[in-house]
């Protein structure tokens, strides 16, 4: 089997470099088709197995064609075509892959049961110190794009998070720390779960995240006696701008654009007066407006560069280690520290409607910055909820589990 797929890679990257050779001008350049062609001579060398020189090989000639002479896009482009000619359900070292209703997903590898065992022991020693503060505490398990219920992937290929997931869900429960598992309502809202999501992205839709605030705030407005607000989680009070066939998600561009095509994407943004105030501490930024002029980056959703830019970056800007939402008509005086990574970001602006005050934490190492103590900001910041918006992916590692460094 995995004599195949090298033989796959092999056309693919033979095809490409031909074609690309005949529109780029570059057929009589030795600057290219030496290196390129050394590549390929190495290939027929050497006492390595013929899959493991036939990868090397590819990555080799994929630096000169990305690093070296800068036409990327193209070659993305050429290579999708020719992946999508020969049947090809894997691309970019395997790590994407086609699934039978033709979304693209991530190749997730299995998770080790002490993982999953530690992160939930981090989680219990944070749920019993917010709980002797009175913080309200609930972490929100979002579905992955991967269906539980429908995972269509390719034979072969079996389906390592959902269990993981399933895992790690049954120790929350042992362990009495209070969670929500979105999945089986997600299921039920949507019913086909993958509408939920983008083609070519593992992120999901702007209108689900919408969902997954209504779910949110009705749960934060209820455990924390407040006023439910029915103008901001009814979606006929915002426009929907859809920007048709736009986007190329992370997925997308590892597997090219001629793989499983563009995404729409909606712009949501509320049709009443907003105004909030918001500070990045670690960038030392700070902006005042609508919802639109500061919750939201209209250029990103505006960008045509497939690429190299990311419209669903519109929502928040994109991911920061500590934002600040002030809201400056808030309905009551609420405040709500979030621990995050991008699945929240269509969340939170929406969030930030219902209460004074939402801090929101991405534990990743966002460019050089990262938190060094989220007990300490639960003391700083006095909030009267904490809750966790993580994508699946997070409990795979301890990364997003480490809440003070030593």
């Amino acid at each position: 089997m995995k004599l195949k797929i090298d033989r796959y890679k092999a056309v693919c990257i033979v095809a490409s470099i031909v074609i690309l050779s005949g529109i780029t001008g570059y057929a009589h350049n030795s600057t290219f088709l030496k290196p390129v062609f050394s590549e390929i001579e190495s290939c027929f060398h050497g006492d390595a197995p013929l899959g493991e020189r036939l990868n090397k090989t590819i990555s080799g000639i994929d630096k000169i064609l990305n690093d070296e002479i800068g036409f990327k896009n193209y070659y993305i482009d050429v290579y999708s075509i020719t992946q999508k000619v020969c049947g090809a359900k894997e691309f970019e070292g395997d790590n994407v892959i086609l699934l039978n209703n033709g979304y693209l997903a991530y190749k997730r590898n299995p998770v080790a049961d002490e993982t999953i065992e530690g992160n939930i022991e981090e989680l219990n020693v944070l749920y019993k110190y917010c709980k002797d503060k009175n913080i309200f505490f609930k972490y929100y398990i979002t579905p992955d794009k991967l269906s539980k219920y429908d995972c269509q992937l390719p034979n072969g290929i079996k389906d390592y998070i959902n269990p993981a997931v399933d895992m790690f869900s049954s120790m929350l429960g042992t362990e009495d720390i209070p969670y929500k598992d979105m999945r089986e309502s997600l299921h039920k809202e949507f019913g086909n779960d993958y509408s939920a999501f983008f083609v070519t992205d593992h992120h999901w839709k702007p209108k689900t995240g919408f969902w997954a605030f209504q779910n949110i705030y009705k749960e934060l407005s209820k455990e924390l006696n407040i006023k439910f607000n029915e103008t901001i989680t009814d979606l006929s009070n915002y426009t929907i701008d859809t920007k048709k066939q736009v986007l190329l998600g992370s997925q997308g561009k590892n597997a090219g654009r001629f793989v499983a095509g563009l995404d729409d994407i909606d712009i949501i943004t509320p049709d009443f007066s907003t105004s909030f105030s918001v500070s990045q501490p670690f960038k030392n930024y700070t902006a005042s407006g609508s919802y639109k002029d500061v919750l939201m980056r209209m250029d990103f959703a505006e960008s045509t560069d497939m690429y190299n830019s990311s419209q669903y970056a519109a929502y928040l800007g994109g991911d920061f280690t500590y934002e600040i939402i002030k809201n400056n008509r808030p309905s009551n005086n609420k405040k709500i520290m979030v621990i995050k990574d991008s699945y929240a970001n269509c969340v939170v602006p929406f969030l930030s409607m219902g209460f004074d005050e939402i801090h929101a934490f991405d534990l990743r190492d966002m460019t050089g910055y990262k938190i060094d103590s989220v007990y300490k900001y639960i003391d700083s910041i006095k909030p009267d909820a904490l809750i966790f918006i993580y994508s699946p992916l997070r409990i795979c590692s301890d990364e997003s589990f480490t809440f003070e460094n030593d």
